[in-house]
């Protein structure tokens, strides 16, 4: 499972050059767009903190391999796991889960 290797091993650079490319243009794009200005100025709201377009994409280049197998290993543990069940949850079913959930360890 992709989890579980993102906690173990590091990601390629090649990967995460393509991830900082990708979220420096949703970044610029979303400049063009009454939604994607919104959602920056609330989260400017929301953590007390603005940025120019500048620092954050600063932020976004400064982004490590390190720095992402550091967040996989602090997000993804069983403590921070939820789990929703709609409608009928039969054995079959909880065993499957019970799997995920013990790939996160």
């Amino acid at each position: 499972m992709e989890i579980r290797k993102l906690k173990s091993s590091k990601v390629l650079e090649k990967e995460l050059l393509r991830a900082k490319i990708q979220l420096e243009r949703n970044l610029k794009f979303s400049l063009d767009t009454p939604e994607g200005l919104s959602e920056i100025f609330g989260l400017d709201l929301l953590l007390n903190k603005t940025k120019t377009l500048k620092e954050r994409l600063r932020e976004i280049r400064e982004i490590t391999i390190e720095d992402i197998q550091n967040t996989a290993r602090k997000i993804f543990t069983p403590e921070n796991l939820n789990l929703v069940v709609v409608g009928p949850f039969n054995k079959e079913q909880r065993k499957k889960s019970e799997e995920i959930i013990a790939l996160l360890r």
